[in-house]
């Protein structure tokens, strides 16, 4: 997994939104899917600082932080879940 200092560029109502990087020693590193960002976008994508440019990063490529809401909701979403069985079908113990 890479971090990088990045634009957060994506869609609302007026499809054009921009969030820039926080450049101070005490600032930034809040992931561009997290939570804090779904108000702001309806899609996002990266453009991610680098030595010699800024680089797009599609949404398809970007992760969510491990233990994140976004990271398990995305787990879920890509997860082939069963259905708990109806406890109503069991029958009761003596």
């Amino acid at each position: 997994m890479l971090r990088r200092r990045c634009f957060a560029v994506g869609g609302g109502e007026d499809n054009q939104r921009l969030v820039m990087p926080a450049m101070g020693a005490y600032t930034g590193g809040l992931n561009v899917l997290d939570a804090a960002y779904a108000p702001l976008f309806d899609t996002v994508s990266a453009w991610v600082m680098g030595a010699e440019g800024v680089y797009l990063i599609e949404r398809v490529m970007l992760a969510p932080d491990p233990g994140s809401v976004a990271n398990r909701l995305e787990s879920v979403r890509n997860s082939k879940e069963v259905e708990p069985p109806s406890t109503a079908s069991r029958p009761l113990p003596p």
